[in-house]
């Protein structure tokens, strides 16, 4: 049973790591060492569309704008992957690798912008 557990969570891993494209939905954040409310995360509509390509890969970031009264999307561009086999995670590194998105086994993720703000939450695997 324990050999099978490890194998399923192996192949979840492989699954997370080679899907072609995520939506990942924002459950919780801090921007600058301020936790937003459940509420505050959800008026703000925090998500990204992850194209997992392994040639290309390409981060997208959306929020609600209250100027403009609709959600506003900006790519990110991705200087290298990473991937640690002791972690398992899959690691985006973009802005001079300052900032890093880290994909996690189930499709939970973590992107740290900086260093007191984060976005946390959980991504699907969708149809191109």
């Amino acid at each position: 049973m324990k050999k099978l557990m490890i194998l399923l969570a192996g192949c979840t891993l492989a699954f997370a790591a080679t899907a072609d494209m995520l939506e990942c939905t924002v459950t919780d954040k801090t921007d600058n060492g301020r936790k937003y409310t459940p509420q505050q995360v959800a008026a703000g509509k925090y998500s990204y569309k992850i194209d997992n390509n392994d040639q290309k890969p390409k981060i997208t970031r959306c929020a609600y704008s209250a100027k403009e009264k609709k959600v506003l999307c900006s790519n990110i561009r991705i200087e290298r992957v990473g991937t640690e086999p002791t972690d398992q995670l899959k690691r985006f590194y973009y802005n001079r690798a300052n900032s890093n998105f880290h994909l996690e086994q189930g499709y939970s993720f973590k992107d740290n912008l900086t260093d007191k703000s984060f976005n946390f939450g959980t991504c699907k695997a969708v149809k191109k």
